[in-house]
């Protein structure tokens, strides 16, 4: 239990609500009697994200609702193998992506990034990656230095391995493996509900 008054509770949901992250619904029982309750429900519209994907030649980027729906979706040829040319093209991309749906972005609250490799999440650094030139690469941060939005960093994987087991058939497992065979092999382990 929170051990928050009421009053503070009621505050505090005020609040989300008028930041439009939570609205109110109707949660009427069928033999209830009296004022209805009132539910909460997270407020997917408006709120978004961008994911991306660098593959072996290719970046996708798409934007998404926080709710998963996809908005936008782009898939780009990538020449550039050299670390600072790849970086130079992932920032020059964003900032194209931003300008050219200018119109359609809302509240962009953070940015996704999957890429094979070595990568050290809590830092958001590039260790090393297949098919580029890539050592000890801070895309996290030089990201987060150009748009000021949150970057989060996974090998993709693990990420998809993340995203069955919270969205996809191994939900109700607490051990799973996801086998990616593409140009390489990897796997994501779940065990005991962890990646």
């Amino acid at each position: 239990q929170s051990e928050l008054a009421p009053a503070s509770i009621t505050k505090i949901t005020l609040e989300l609500i008028e930041a439009h992250l939570i609205h109110e619904t109707t949660v009427q029982e069928a033999t209830s009697r009296g004022r209805p309750a009132v539910g909460l429900q997270v407020n997917n519209e408006g709120w978004q994200f961008l994911s991306m994907r660098l593959g072996r030649g290719y970046l996708t980027i798409a934007l998404h609702e926080l709710g998963g729906d996809v908005l936008i979706d782009t898939k780009i040829e990538i020449h550039e193998r050299d670390q600072d040319d790849v970086l130079e093209r992932l920032l020059y991309e964003i900032d194209d992506f931003f300008q050219t749906y200018a119109d359609q972005l809302d509240r962009v609250t953070s940015i996704a990034i999957t890429l094979p490799g070595l990568v050290n999440s809590e830092q958001g650094v590039v260790l090393q990656m297949p098919h580029y030139n890539v050592e000890n690469l801070a895309l996290g941060p030089e990201i987060y230095k150009a748009t000021g939005l949150p970057v989060f960093i996974a090998n993709d994987t693990r990420a998809w391995a993340l995203a069955e087991k919270l969205f996809g058939h191994s939900q109700e497992n607490d051990n799973s493996v996801l086998i990616s065979i593409n140009h390489g092999l990897g796997a994501g382990i779940i065990l005991d509900g962890r990646v």
